[in-house]
């Protein structure tokens, strides 16, 4: 038998290199290649007996079965409920609440058999976290302290379980190949294990991955591609709101998101977002805006809060919380050179409520608006709530999906809407208590003078 060859391969974008180096030579990533052990092959001779090719429209058999996992956001997110037979990737930062989300699930799910391998935690400590949700433990909740995969589907052989979950994927290991636990060769091998038990055994499979520094499931980007949905858990663990996004989904849209909030019984589905970003607004405080943001499909309300004051220092502080800091930047100078108001001078502090991170420039006029407002001190109309995108030269701009943000201001009550110019001629027209002006002068003259 040919003695196994080793190899390195680039854990961003899968390149392999005879010997290892600083640099990837495909991706350009630095320190990014790790050693693994590339097995030998049969050989060009060998012959796969395969099933052979079908005509698509002779294929039979019965409709995708979905489980309902008594979660509206979840079901929302998933396309309708966990599919029988996938393979499901869930990321999340450490402590944002991934392995809470999922126990969750395992014991509200009210018919199929859940196993639970607690690769990271005991069968005790994930008791103790079940009796502190203050839910129900039900009989058809498995647990299994095992991080050897072959023993996983040894049992899941034995049990026939309808969802395993795995917690995490970097736990588990195979004697297949070489190398610790969470490496790139155990990682591809052990996720192409159980997606082949996920079809073999038509079971759903959902396994937890760790993710680096920038957000992105830690590992190669192959086992993204091998899994059929991918879901990201989302959010500042300083604040109770988390956001669940479909990045990939083979059985559903991948613009849909949850929303959840932290409590003391863990994550609790949050179907009417808006109407909690918005609970704590108070009238006639300066710095403050109502705007509306669309997060895949759907249009949440928020509050913007800016604070300009001055400056004791040689350089002015710029800090963003839940925005593009650049973007800021360059709405402060569109202020000031078109606007006319000095800020350049002071401090600007701004924050978007909910504790998500917002890149959707429909934000830009009341971000504007309520830095304006603040550098005022002048509130603005209570109910006002601001939407487009503001230009270099001053002139608001039309964004996407302007007619479901004015059915969800409107949904909340929000008087006045306002809109770019170029939207107030079109279909939105028709919305009473919509208002367009064409540049951002215009609205910061109207309400602040």
């Amino acid at each position: 038998m040919a003695k196994p060859k080793r190899r390195y391969v680039c854990r961003a974008c899968g390149a392999v290199a005879p010997r290892w180096m600083g640099q990837c030579p495909a991706c350009g990533e630095w320190d990014s290649l790790e050693e693994e052990v590339a097995l030998p092959s049969a050989g060009k001779a060998a012959v796969l007996e395969g099933k052979a090719p079908v005509a698509l429209r002779d294929v039979t058999g019965e409709d995708v079965m979905r489980w309902d996992m008594a979660d509206p956001e979840l079901n929302r997110v998933l396309g309708g409920g966990l599919v029988k037979g996938s393979l499901v990737l869930f990321g999340g930062a450490p402590g944002i609440g991934k392995s809470t989300l999922l126990l969750q699930m395992a014991l509200n799910t009210p018919k199929q058999t859940v196993l639970y391998v607690a690769g990271e935690e005991s069968p005790r400590q994930v008791k103790m976290r079940a009796e502190r949700l203050k839910n129900t433990i039900r009989e058809g909740l498995l647990i299994v302290d095992q991080t050897d995969v072959a023993a996983v589907l040894s049992a899941c052989q034995t049990i026939k379980p309808d969802i395993l979950i795995v917690d995490s994927l970097h736990t588990l290991s195979t004697a297949v190949v070489d190398g610790p636990p969470g490496s790139i060769s155990q990682l591809k091998a052990v996720t192409y294990q159980l997606m082949q038990a996920a079809r073999d055994l038509e079971m759903a499979v959902i396994i937890v991955g760790h993710v680096t520094k920038e957000g992105q499931v830690a590992g190669p980007r192959l086992v993204e591609h091998m899994v059929d949905v991918v879901l990201y858990l989302e959010g500042d663990r300083q604040v109770g709101f988390r956001l669940l996004r479909a990045v990939k989904n083979r059985f559903g849209a991948v613009s849909e998101i949850g929303v959840y909030v932290m409590t003391g019984q863990g994550l609790q589905p949050v179907q009417d977002p808006s109407a909690h970003f918005l609970t704590e607004r108070r009238a006639g405080v300066a710095g403050v805006a109502g705007g509306v943001t669309v997060e895949g499909i759907r249009p949440l309300m928020l509050e913007v809060q800016a604070l300009v004051s001055p400056s004791y220092y040689q350089i002015p502080q710029r800090s963003a919380t839940g925005y593009d800091p650049k973007r800021l930047q360059m709405l402060l100078a569109v202020l000031e050179k078109r606007v006319h108001k000095a800020v350049g001078g002071q401090d600007v502090f701004l924050n978007i409520t909910g504790g998500f991170r917002i890149k959707d420039t429909a934000l830009d006029l009341a971000v504007v608006m309520a830095l304006a407002s603040a550098h005022a001190d002048a509130a603005l109309p209570p109910r006002a709530v601001f939407v487009g995108e503001v230009g270099l030269t001053g002139e608001l701009r039309p964004v996407p999906f302007m007619e479901m943000r004015i059915d969800e201001a409107l949904r909340h009550g929000a008087e006045p809407i306002v809109v770019p110019a170029a939207v107030g001629k079109g279909p939105a027209s028709r919305y009473a208590g919509v208002r367009s002006f064409a540049t951002v002068r215009e609205v910061v003259d109207e309400w602040l003078g």
